[in-house]
């Protein structure tokens, strides 16, 4: 190539050929390593934040975002919500007496539900009779569930009714984000939460002993276990243990069996 160049020495007497060109090769490769090693440094450098939790908000604000634009599905036409109102409590005092409760789940009982969770404080320093007689005979009903907390200090604690057995008490802690905001829920821990005592009383009352003839998609595949991976198992649908180091997570506390809220309806259930 530098032949080309020399009949051009006459054109430009004052300008100096030179006696060989750069080498463009390794000015490309010079160059070459020289963006790698920042880009190495640059993506070392974000890993390290990530994995301090630099950036466990950031990408938390975007899965928050995600869930957000997932099409609304219809809320479960099989849940009730019976809720206590501002207007209930200026009626009826706070804490609702031990009667006024049992007589709410005797009514709910009347329309044979399969399962009822009662997420209240029922433990009483001083039981009040025979008030709270009729309330116990209520809560041991085999589809009764009731409430209880750790909290976070004594005041916040649930403790179960001593009368209950553990199947019939599920724990409704929630542990919060560093934002404060609930993104998971607890499924077990020294004990099973409510959700998972529920289902399994519902699975119960759908599956009875008293009608073997019904063999649909519930009683044959819908059967609470662990994998091998000791993973929580319902059928052919697992619900993968949540680790500390988790998609965005990178600081919480994963103790006891967690797993990320599903959120399936931003609307209200039935009230």
């Amino acid at each position: 190539m530098l032949k080309k160049f020399q009949g051009l020495k006459s054109l430009f007497p004052k300008y100096q050929m030179p006696n060989q060109l750069p080498n463009l090769t390794g000015l490309k490769l010079s160059r070459f390593r020289s963006a790698f090693v920042s880009s190495a440094i640059i993506l070392g450098m974000l890993y390290g934040v990530r994995q301090l939790g630099g950036l466990q908000q950031l990408e938390l604000l975007f899965f928050d975002q995600m869930m957000r634009s997932r099409p609304d599905k219809v809320a479960d036409p099989r849940l009730l919500l019976v809720t206590i109102t501002e207007s209930d409590i200026k009626q009826y005092k706070w804490p609702l007496t031990d009667r006024l409760v049992a007589q709410t789940l005797s009514e709910l009982n009347r329309h044979q539900p399969a399962a009822i969770a009662v997420d209240l404080n029922l433990q009483r320093n001083i039981p009040i009779e025979p008030e709270r007689s009729e309330l116990i005979a209520q809560l041991r009903r085999p589809n009764v569930i009731a409430a209880v907390s750790s909290g976070n200090n004594q005041n916040e604690r649930i403790d179960p009714p001593v009368e209950l057995p553990k199947e019939q008490v599920g724990l409704v802690d929630l542990p919060a984000d560093p934002d404060g905001f609930m993104r998971r829920v607890l499924l077990f821990t020294n004990r099973a939460s409510l959700s998972i005592q529920l289902l399994n009383a519902y699975l119960r009352a759908d599956c009875p002993r008293d009608r073997p003839q019904r063999q649909d998609l519930v009683c044959q595949n819908l059967k609470p276990s662990f994998n091998s991976q000791k993973e929580y198992q319902l059928g052919e649908v697992t619900f993968p243990l949540l680790k500390s180091d988790s998609g965005a997570y990178q600081t919480i506390n994963s103790g006891g069996y967690q797993i990320l809220i599903n959120t399936k309806s931003q609307k209200r259930g039935n009230r």
